[in-house]
């Protein structure tokens, strides 16, 4: 588990960074690092929690000075994108050669894992999540600027937010025992939806978006038998240079 945040825009530099990085803290304990682009009306943030490749080298934000990137997660086919240890700068190698918003969306459907993450490809940002959702990705529009994170609390970071109670999210949650995107617990706070992108950019001063189905779950029978299925997703899972555990939960 790690932690991202950032904000794309005018007012890009609207909320204390220090602050920020401190709500999400808790998600990553190995490293908490931020870089903003005054040219660019860009900042980026990560609590890195180091799981394949423990060098400082993989810490995030990824950039080249044009293209940058952060993402929460494990990224279980990485060695198609890049030949590192690390899984996150292997996607970071591929989607820094891309030269238009299709080669990024091409990329995005290709992912196989748990994640969430915002690239910057020098003009628009794009915020993306897996397919189910596993990792989570809360943004928050004005008209000018997106804020993002991976947890709900650095939103109250911003200048002027003022964090009312959605009522109606709040009738969601007693119904379903959850929340569901692209709703949250405060008004105007939305979560981004599962197997989406969210391409943004900043035209003649002001926010545009565009929400972009990039993953759509496959049926079972098109992959095979449940146990190769299952067999073939732990197999995934196994990779790591830290200690690996097992939880079952019962009920």
């Amino acid at each position: 588990m790690c932690g991202i945040a950032g904000s794309f825009g005018i007012n890009y530099n609207n909320w204390d960074y220090e602050k920020v990085l401190q709500t999400i803290k808790y998600r990553g304990q190995d490293s908490q690092n931020l870089r903003s682009w005054s040219e660019k009306r860009l900042f980026l943030a990560q609590s890195r929690l180091s799981i394949l490749g423990l060098s400082s080298r993989f810490n995030q934000p990824f950039s080249d000075g044009i293209k940058s990137l952060v993402i929460n997660g494990e990224i279980y086919n990485h060695s198609e994108f890049g030949t590192t240890e690390n899984d996150s700068m292997n996607l970071w190698l591929s989607l820094k050669n891309t030269s238009c918003e299709a080669e990024v969306l091409k990329i995005l459907e290709r992912i196989k894992g748990m994640y969430a993450g915002a690239f910057f490809d020098g003009e628009k940002l794009y915020l993306f999540r897996d397919i189910v959702g596993q990792k989570p990705l809360y943004y928050f529009l004005t008209t000018d600027t997106v804020f993002f994170s991976s947890d709900i609390a650095s939103l109250k970071c911003i200048e002027g937010f003022e964090a009312i109670v959605d009522k109606l999210a709040v009738n969601s949650l007693l119904s379903y025992s959850y929340i569901p995107a692209p709703h949250s617990i405060y008004k105007g706070v939305k979560k981004l939806k599962p197997g989406s992108c969210l391409v943004i950019n900043i035209l003649h001063g002001k926010l545009h978006t565009n929400s972009r189905k990039v993953k759509d779950l496959e049926r079972l029978e098109s992959r095979g038998t449940l146990q190769s299925i299952v067999s073939e997703a732990v197999n995934r899972l196994l990779e790591s240079d830290v200690g690996l555990g097992t939880l079952l939960s019962g009920g």
